[in-house]
This record gives C-alpha cells, structure tokens and sequence, in this order.
C-alpha cells in the first residue's frame, strides 16, 4: 500500500497554474491513499475531477475556505470530521476505509502552527475519538506543524498506548538522512525565497501507524512534490509531500 500525505497550500500565489501542477503531482504519485491538508474548494474541484473512479470525501472547517480531504482507491465505509465535534474538537477528518477486507482507520490532520499548547490539546483531542473506533490498524498523517522536540511529538510517539510508530523515523533507520530531507524546507522551497524565514527546516509532516501485527514491512519512503515549475517559480506547494509503501 501507498500512503501519503500533503498539505498543498491554500494561497492564490501561482494559481491557477499551480492547482493543475498539485494535479498533476498527486496524479503522478498514484498513492492508494492520500491525506490533504489546506484544500480550498477550487483546489478541490480539480484535484477530485482528476480521479473520477477513487473514493473521496472533503470537509471545510466552519466559517473557512479550507479543509480536510481524502483520495482513496479503496472503498470509504465512514468519516468523521471532528472541527465542529464538542466531545473530540480538532482538525482532523477520519476514516475507515476496506482494504482488502480489513477495515482500517485513517486520520489526516492539520495542527495550529502558532500554540504549542493548542496543538497539544487538539493531538490528544484526536488521539481520544480514535481510542472509541474499532479496527486493529489505525494511520494518522498530516501536518504537525512542530518537531520532534515538541511535546505533541512526544505525546505521540511516547505517551500513547497502543504506541504509534512514526514511518519517517523508521524509514530514517533504514535510509540514513532522510529525517533531514525536510517536508518543510525554508531554505529550498521558493516559496519562502521572497519571505526569508528565520526558522530551521524541520519534518513537519508525518505518518504515524499503529495495530499492525509482524506481517507489517515499511518498503519505502521519499518525499515528492519537489519540482519547481517555470509558469509560477514554485512547487506544488509550500510544503513537500510525504510517501511510504508499506505491506500489512
């Protein structure tokens, strides 16, 4: 199975244009099922028209012009927006979708980028709605929008239980440096080249899985979405997407 997920920027730098290089970059990447963050309505017409024959499902948050959305190749038995939720409020979108004949959970979410404290809340908001879901196997990917140093990291990958078990790191162990390639990548993506940003690049966006049994192998992993485009001088967007082909 190919995973993935992207935030694809909601912003009209670039646009049209870039909606049809995010196009055709997902296109190209042909993943089974992929999470994305920052989907306007207009990004989402094109990106949803090009996959006529895959199950989707897209939610804006309340009183915004962006959302949640997922692509999948397979079946989508429920979802879940949680923006909104009382119990569980976050800005995640779950699913379940059937793989294969097994019903597998996914979540892709976008945390706030500016309260450590905020995001903590909406993490563990998130990490409670999918205590209450069935299914052995559960994915969460999106963006984190902080690092590895960060508590809702640590909350993630220490504090949980059943433990997560975060792909970008794993994968790290079997490719040295690849934690370093950086989804979030101030010094090399142009987006940032007329709005310098004092920030370190960082792996902002993630995949973290949990429930799988031995049978589980991580393949592979590489970010895409890297190319710049001469029509706009960007990328797809603003963030590098994230990939991995797993077997479960």
């Amino acid at each position: 199975m190919r995973i993935a997920t992207y935030n694809i920027w909601n912003s009209s730098r670039g646009c049209p244009e870039r909606i049809g290089h995010l196009v055709e970059t997902i296109k190209a990447l042909d993943a089974d099922l992929i999470g994305l963050q920052e989907v306007n309505e207009t990004a989402w017409k094109a990106i949803s028209e090009a996959f006529p024959d895959h199950e989707k499902c897209h939610f804006l948050y309340r009183g915004d012009d962006e959302g949640l959305a997922f692509i999948s190749k397979y079946p989508i038995i429920k979802a879940s927006f949680l923006n909104c939720d009382l119990e569980y409020p976050t800005d995640a979108l779950i699913i379940t979708a059937d793989v294969d004949g097994k019903e597998i959970g996914f979540a892709t979410f976008h945390l706030t980028w500016n309260s450590e404290q905020k995001r903590l809340s909406e993490i563990t908001n998130l990490e409670r709605f999918l205590k209450t879901q069935s299914g052995k196997i559960q994915f969460a990917l999106g963006d984190m929008n902080c690092s590895e140093d960060s508590s809702v990291y640590r909350f993630l990958y220490d504090e949980c239980s059943p433990r997560w078990r975060d792909l970008v790191k794993e994968y790290d162990k079997m490719k040295p440096g690849f934690n370093k390639e950086f989804s979030l990548d101030y010094t090399k993506n142009p987006r940032w080249r007329d709005e310098p940003c004092s920030a370190d690049p960082f792996f902002a966006d993630r995949v973290f899985v949990r429930g799988c049994d031995d049978g589980f192998k991580l393949k592979d992993g590489f970010l895409f979405g890297q190319e710049m485009y001469l029509e706009t001088g960007l990328c797809a967007s603003d963030h590098y997407g994230v990939c991995f082909e797993v077997n479960i």
